[in-house]
């Protein structure tokens, strides 16, 4: 077993070379062991679980999609709208939403 409080992991910060993107967040499943370059499935995990945070007005990355790759979201404080392939959704804390490979998808925090 490994185990890790998220206040022992450092939140590192991106922003896109123009700042239209940006966000904060901490690495849970590599701080937990994952190597994400490694080629050997017991290194990898079958999921990444990440905390991050959305800066009020902003959006952390552009409307995208992954070929093989889910993606879980649940909101734990503040409000924001889920871009995706029907919409927009209104989202708060306490939602909980999924994306499954090939569905395109991006996050605004309207806090």
């Amino acid at each position: 077993m490994r185990k890790v409080n998220l206040s022992q992991i450092k939140e590192v910060s991106w922003n896109s070379p123009k700042g239209k993107f940006g966000g904060f967040g901490k690495e849970i499943s590599e701080t937990l062991g994952r190597i994400p370059d490694s080629m050997n499935l017991m290194e990898r995990h079958p999921f990444d679980v990440e905390l991050f945070r959305i800066p009020p007005g902003k959006t952390p990355y552009p409307y995208h999609s992954h070929s093989a790759q889910w993606e879980y979201y649940q909101v734990i404080s503040g409000s924001g709208i889920v871009r995706h392939q029907s919409g927009e959704t209104a989202v708060a804390a306490g939602d909980a939403f999924i994306f499954k490979p090939g569905e395109p998808h991006q996050l605004f925090n309207n806090s």
